[in-house]
């Protein structure tokens, strides 16, 4: 059993008011923002900045007299939340600054630095930089992602999502002409990049180990010229060295937490002078709350696969180990036109959202084989 504690509530007087203190004083990022008009409220999801796995904020505005009662102190008083941060000095400095309340000087304990503050209601919060040895967060957990994009499918090519959109034409444009050639798709979803090669005349394979996502592949005009295959990219892929011209993988970096393993193995199935294109949601994107996640249309809920935040060193240089050549690394943001395309895109205008690197096998070098999954 996999399970995961979202979402905690806290009690506030007026949404505009809370995200004003936590947004501008805190730094914590929006999530979600959306009106429920049929309750009278808005769904309003807060996270502390950093993109770290972890709980997040449901902002709920207190609608009766006993709610509005509890704001301010709704854990009697106790210290209620526990925020952990890699630098309480800097934080500690910055919020003074910005006139958070604190109700003590920092101190030292066995397990941490520590300090309290008061939120804008009052209520008690622990900030602490953990000792070494005695971190509490949990590392992030990718149990959820088959399942996650077995539920995602129905719905993954309708989602209006601005990332696929600019993802699509930067990695087409990057990959160029493919006609003719043996081209190997991994994690190919729903088929976009697969479906489009083959329509340019590669002959094309292309693996995923949702089965959710390739039966929404397979079903589309123009499948029959793909050999989908169900297969985990966290195992060695199931081909001979050398049989494949290109590699392509779209956005799927972000969901596997050892990544030399992927890339040797990318380089292994190419030919020598063979290209791999590959593409993953920019870390900076992990500053503003946002990961993978989509909401389910038969519960209305809002579900996060399972992420982690590599940064675009750790995909060089895990590149690199594996033995490519580098030929770019391209980080793109989103931008007015794409913004009138689509609407989602308009609040990440000017924000880095794609990272894509632009790799090749040379000839007549072979590096060390990284272990897979080390």
């Amino acid at each position: 059993m996999a399970q995961t504690l979202a979402l905690v509530t806290l009690l506030v007087h007026d949404y505009d008011e809370a995200l004003d203190w936590f947004v501008g004083r805190l730094g914590f990022v929006p999530v979600e923002d959306r009106p429920v008009p049929e309750q009278g409220k808005r769904w309003v999801v807060i996270a502390p900045p950093g993109g770290r796995p972890g709980c997040r904020l449901l902002l709920a505005r207190a609608s009766t007299p006993d709610q509005q009662a509890l704001v301010g102190r709704q854990l009697g008083g106790r210290v209620g939340f526990f925020l952990e941060t890699d630098d309480l000095a800097r934080d500690h400095a910055r919020w003074q600054a910005a006139g958070v309340r604190f109700l003590e000087a920092p101190r030292r304990e066995p397990y941490g630095e520590v300090v309290v503050f008061a939120d804008c209601y009052g209520n008690r919060w622990d900030l602490l930089q953990p000792a070494p040895g005695h971190a509490r967060a949990t590392p992030p957990s990718l149990d959820g992602v088959r399942s996650g994009y077995d539920r995602w499918a129905a719905v993954y090519d309708h989602d209006a999502n601005p990332l696929l959109a600019l993802e699509e034409s930067t990695l087409r444009a990057a990959l160029g002409a493919v006609a003719g050639l043996d081209l190997l798709d991994l994690g190919t979803g729903t088929g976009r990049h697969a479906l489009w090669a083959a329509g340019a005349g590669a002959r094309v394979t292309a693996l995923d180990f949702s089965e959710g996502m390739l039966a929404q592949a397979r079903a589309k005009p123009g499948a029959d010229r793909v050999r989908f295959l169900a297969h985990d990219l966290r195992q060695p892929l199931p081909f001979a060295d050398a049989c494949f011209d290109r590699v392509v993988s779209g956005l799927v970096l972000e969901h596997l937490e050892a990544l030399d393993g992927f890339f040797a193995e990318a380089r292994r199935v190419l030919r020598p002078g063979g290209r791999a294109v590959v593409s993953a949601m920019h870390p900076a994107m992990c500053l503003r709350g946002s990961q993978a996640r989509f909401t389910d249309p038969d519960s209305g809920l809002v579900v996060q696969p399972g992420s982690v935040a590599h940064s675009v060193g750790a995909f060089a240089m895990a590149a690199l180990r594996a033995g490519f050549a580098v030929r770019g690394i391209g980080e793109h943001a989103a931008d007015e036109a794409l913004a009138a395309r689509v609407p989602r895109a308009a609040r990440y205008v000017g924000w880095p959202m794609l990272v894509l690197l632009d790799l090749a096998r040379p000839a007549g070098f072979e590096p060390a084989t990284p272990t897979f999954g080390g």
